[in-house]
């Protein structure tokens, strides 16, 4: 047997393996993408983020995921890069003072997502936020998705000072995937006004159709307001990254100004439908020999597997030169 045809049945059996170890994030995959899952040799942009679901959990995951955590890593990387001021920070609503809740600031809890309660003007009622604080503490938010990177935070809830987001042509949300190999595309949104625009990696809109906002007259202005805010995330988000394979980075605009937002180490769960030309651009982009997986030793079965996926990257099997029409950087 060949080296080539050994790692190819290496890999055929990683593959079987992992629908047999992960049979309900198989099924999910394939209902809600309508196609069956390679994992063992992923080429997709899907499928590499299963694979990052069930094989590669790098060690920094969680501190990403930690919307506290990544506070810190976020100012020691880009120590000019704003982030909202936190005002307070505990293990039990139960002892989330009063005083804090009266007034325009932002509930949140630190280990999970959509876990945000926008309080203004001393609403919602201090109780029902408690309750809800309550709730979301006892839920693990690895687990609806798999997304193995909230497993391990140690959950917080914490008060936030609230930002008045965009305002006139301006968005509210910078949305970066970045990777290693450099950046797939920007999404840009006004979410007050439900308006959208897309950028490329040179910071130039392209035109993408978008599901949540699909309308031509959802389009956000392509302002040179815009740009600069644009052209400001496209220079961070590699510096954020810190070398890490993939991430989505998010930024808010308030006053013309940028904040840090959060890491989204699995957009959309990995189930977001993209258009054809971003999502290839990001399949391409995204190189898994800079995974923590590929780059660390291992022994035994997990040795042999690593060796074959990687083999198959290195014979082009699995990435493509990177020239695609989306923007170069």
């Amino acid at each position: 047997m060949s080296l080539r045809t050994w790692h190819k049945t290496v890999l055929f059996f990683a593959r079987v393996y992992f629908v047999v170890a992960h049979p309900i994030l198989t099924l999910q995959f394939a209902r809600r993408l309508k196609f069956w899952p390679n994992a063992g040799m992923p080429k997709r942009y899907h499928e590499k983020v299963l694979w990052r679901k069930i094989v590669d959990h790098n060690p920094i995951f969680p501190n990403l995921s930690d919307k506290l955590a990544a506070k810190q890593i976020a100012q020691e990387r880009c120590h000019e890069l704003a982030v909202a001021q936190v005002l307070w920070t505990g293990t039990d609503p139960q002892f989330l003072p009063a005083n804090l809740v009266t007034g325009n600031v932002v509930v949140k809890t630190n280990h999970g997502f959509n876990t945000s309660i926008f309080v203004a003007d001393g609403k919602p009622a201090y109780a029902e936020i408690v309750d809800r604080a309550v709730r979301w503490m006892t839920i693990s938010f690895d687990r609806p998705f798999g997304e193995w990177g909230y497993r391990d935070v140690p959950r917080r809830i914490f008060v936030e000072e609230m930002l008045v987001l965009g305002g006139g042509d301006l968005p509210t949300d910078i949305k970066v995937h970045a990777f290693n190999g450099g950046i797939g595309y920007v999404w840009v949104a006004d979410k007050h006004g439900d308006r959208l625009r897309k950028y490329d990696a040179n910071g130039l809109p392209i035109t993408v159709p978008d599901s949540t906002y699909p309308l031509e007259q959802q389009a956000l202005p392509d302002s040179p307001a815009t740009r600069a805010l644009v052209s400001q995330a496209l220079d961070l988000a590699p510096r954020l990254l810190g070398g890490l394979d993939y991430a989505r980075v998010d930024f808010m605009v308030a006053g013309n100004r940028l904040y840090f937002g959060e890491y989204t180490l699995y957009p959309r769960a990995g189930y977001g439908r993209w258009d054809p030309r971003p999502i290839q651009r990001a399949q391409d982009l995204w190189d898994l020999r800079s995974s923590d997986f590929l780059r660390k030793p291992h022994r035994g079965l997990a040795r042999l597997y690593a060796e074959a996926l990687r083999a198959a990257i290195e014979r082009s099997d699995l990435v493509t030169s990177h020239t695609q029409s989306f923007g170069s950087r």
